[in-house]
């Protein structure tokens, strides 16, 4: 409970979306403490979502005191930041998407959208360097990403269920993970996808 003399105010920013959805989905810090959440509604004829950053984490999920805020036109699956200002999103669409904050991280824009894969993004990394991304797909799919062209470089279709983790080295650019439902891990290193 907030002190009378400590009581915080609202300042919601003008481009937040007046509530946050249902179903959190993802939850990112970035280095500095700073939080994202990703929501999604689930209901109704159109499942949307939403983005939310919260400087002070204890103020979370309080929509008032978010410090920026956006409703997506999908659900959002999974959300990474992938630098101070850069957020990574997967996407029910079957899209990754690159957002970005902005006006003193007060907004959020979106900065690209790409549908590279057939079905619902499941999950996203960023690999060591910040310059490439993987996303895992429910295709059964992984796709390596370039940020700076948003073009996919690689390709992987290597598991038969549904790809439910990717996960990167901290410092190596190179490696890193990927499962299925069925258990089976693929590590990936110096251009070589293999079943471990």
């Amino acid at each position: 409970m907030i002190k009378e003399t400590q009581q915080q105010h609202w300042n919601i920013p003008p481009s937040a979306p007046a509530c946050m959805d249902y179903h959190l989905e993802a939850v990112d810090y970035r280095s500095d403490g700073a939080m994202l959440l990703a929501a999604s509604s689930l209901t109704g004829r159109l499942w949307m979502g939403s983005l939310w950053v919260y400087k002070n984490p204890s103020s979370a999920p309080n929509e008032g005191f978010c410090t920026a805020g956006v409703q997506t036109e999908a659900g959002v699956v999974d959300a990474k930041w992938v630098t101070d200002t850069g957020i990574l999103v997967a996407s029910d669409s079957g899209a990754v998407e690159f957002w970005e904050l902005s006006e003193n991280e007060t907004l959020i824009v979106n900065k690209f959208c790409r549908y590279e894969h057939e079905d619902i993004v499941s999950k996203v990394c960023v690999l060591a360097g910040g310059l490439q991304v993987v996303s895992g797909s429910m295709d059964c799919s992984v796709k390596v990403w370039d940020l700076q062209t948003q073009m996919v470089l690689n390709s992987y279709r290597a598991h038969t269920r549904d790809v439910v983790c990717v996960a990167s080295s901290p410092t190596e650019e190179a490696l890193f993970l990927s499962c299925s439902r069925v258990t089976m891990i693929f590590l990936k290193t110096q251009n070589i996808y293999e079943q471990r």
